[in-house]
């Protein structure tokens, strides 16, 4: 009997699925991300923020273009030994799908449509420019699209600091009152 429970623990952890409950807030969230990323603010803001980036520009167009991920296209994702890991989701450059962490699944659901446009911008080819941390990347377009995507959903900005570019554009077009804002801009805009 433990053999067996140790096979089904090894193949779960390997290739489960979502349960019913993460697949429904998975859902909502991709739900939220297409609606944020159809709004015509999504693109107006981000061409705004990044009127001066033409590498940024083929990636917003692309949101458009091709939307967001479908439901199949997203998977769960088991980091070993990463339980305690801030990664929130894998997504390689130019893949059509994407790993969600099911360790950090337990989120308000425009924070995971954040997550989910932020690695839609990776499926799109976009690689961070200054490592992997949000601190160094937090004016990149990953990271503000996915930021946008948060604030038009909750209509109010991601507990986390934002690309101060972005909170400017958020705070003009009286989106949202106040948004924490990172001290400096990081390594783009």
């Amino acid at each position: 009997m433990t053999r067996h429970w140790g096979l089904t623990l090894v193949v779960c952890l390997a290739g489960c699925g979502f349960s019913s409950v993460e697949q429904r807030n998975i859902d909502t969230a991709l739900n939220a991300g297409v609606k944020a990323t159809q709004r015509n603010e999504f693109s107006e803001i981000l061409s705004a923020v990044f009127a001066h980036d033409s590498p940024a520009t083929p990636i917003i167009a692309r949101y458009a273009e091709d939307g967001l991920f479908r439901s199949d296209q997203v998977q769960p994702w088991r980091p070993w030994g990463m339980m305690f890991s801030s990664a929130t989701a894998s997504t390689a450059p130019g893949s059509a799908t994407t790993g969600l962490n099911v360790w950090k699944l337990d989120r308000r659901v425009p924070a995971v449509a954040n997550t989910l446009v932020h690695e839609r911008a990776h499926s799109f080819g976009f690689l961070h420019r200054c490592g992997e941390t949000r601190a160094a990347n937090l004016c990149d377009v990953a990271y503000v699209a996915g930021d946008l995507a948060e604030a038009l959903s909750s209509h109010s900005c991601p507990g986390e600091p934002v690309c101060p570019a972005l909170a400017a554009e958020l705070q003009k077009r009286g989106l949202v009152k106040d948004c924490p804002q990172a001290r400096e801009a990081c390594c783009d805009p």
